[in-house]
């Protein structure tokens, strides 16, 4: 159960290891804003205030779309609205962004959180199938090997805090 709250508290942290640029067109105050917006983001989401939050992660990703963060947490916050296709959308996006991340530094943080966004989308299967290869890579990541478990699957899929995120 702690687990399962380490891996939606950092899929939820914008910035967990800085946005990596892929392009050097994004200044370093256009990543200061979007950090800026996000962390406003966030405080709106604690408020449940889902129209705003999801205007400023659009405003955050769009500063700094590069982090995968920020469409993960946008994706969160269309679910909480009831828009499935947009937060698939944004889940996709930052699958999508956590596996380029992934490749580039080889992180392992960044395959559990790809896997959480593939568990979200509902592609358990896809999830334990990159945890069991990520788990082989990366052997002393207890995390990671832990999460390869698909007892892990099922605990987190019976959790009320993920069914609210999922699709």
């Amino acid at each position: 159960m702690n687990r399962l709250l380490v891996f939606l508290l950092a899929l939820s942290l914008p910035l967990l290891f800085g946005c990596k640029p892929k392009a050097s067109s994004i200044t370093t105050l256009q990543r200061k804003q979007a950090a800026s917006v996000a962390s406003e983001a966030e405080f709106a989401t604690t408020l449940k205030d889902f129209k705003r939050a999801s205007a400023l992660y659009r405003q955050a990703a769009q500063l700094c779309p590069d982090t995968p963060e920020y469409q993960g947490n946008l994706g969160m916050v269309l679910r909480q609205m009831g828009d499935g296709e947009g937060a698939r959308a944004s889940y996709r996006a930052a699958a999508k962004l956590y596996r380029d991340r992934y490749a580039e530094a080889g992180h392992p943080a960044d395959l559990l959180q790809q896997a959480t966004l593939l568990i979200l989308m509902g592609d358990g299967d896809g999830a334990l199938k990159l945890l069991k290869k990520g788990s082989a890579a990366h052997p002393d990541d207890a995390l990671l090997r832990d999460a390869a478990d698909p007892s892990w699957l099922e605990r987190v899929r019976r959790d009320p805090r993920f069914s609210k995120i999922a699709l």
